[in-house]
């Protein structure tokens, strides 16, 4: 597995949009440019193409860099809360221009809740029924379901 290393931008190299915590990144092995998974996925994929997963092997949109889709998936990983966007002085072009203020102790204030994924939302229970044969037989049929 590849090691995780720091982020080298607060945005993703494909949509330029500002990573937020807990978004699902990759990170090209070349430039160590992160994306959003689902941004690097389109890019991997043929427009000419009817199928629904990435090609084995794409360029990198920021350094075009040849990189093979499994490769890139050893990098999938969430963006940390503290990785979102740096501050005090860290050496990073895109993080100059625009850094949210930082409390106190130099960490990022949020400036929006973390994305939520829709699959991680709480399930709700299935209720279940019993049926009592003995109670259906002395009334001598079944209620109507609806």
């Amino acid at each position: 597995q590849v090691a995780r290393q720091p982020l080298n931008s607060i945005r993703c190299g494909c949509c330029r949009e500002n990573l937020q915590a807990q978004d699902r990144i990759l990170t090209c092995l070349g430039c160590k440019e992160p994306f959003h998974v689902t941004c690097i996925a389109q890019a991997f994929m043929d427009p000419m193409s009817s199928e629904l997963m990435p090609q084995s092997s794409a360029s990198c949109p920021k350094c075009n860099m040849t990189i093979e889709w499994p490769l890139l998936l050893q990098t999938a990983r969430r963006v940390s809360p503290l990785e979102q966007a740096p501050c005090d002085g860290q050496n990073n072009s895109d993080a100059r221009q625009e850094t949210p203020p930082c409390s106190s102790g130099g960490l990022p204030v949020p400036t929006e809740p973390p994305r939520m994924p829709l699959w991680s939302a709480e399930l709700t229970q299935i209720p279940t029924f019993e049926i009592d044969s003995d109670e259906d037989e002395d009334r001598g049929q079944a209620e109507p379901f609806f």
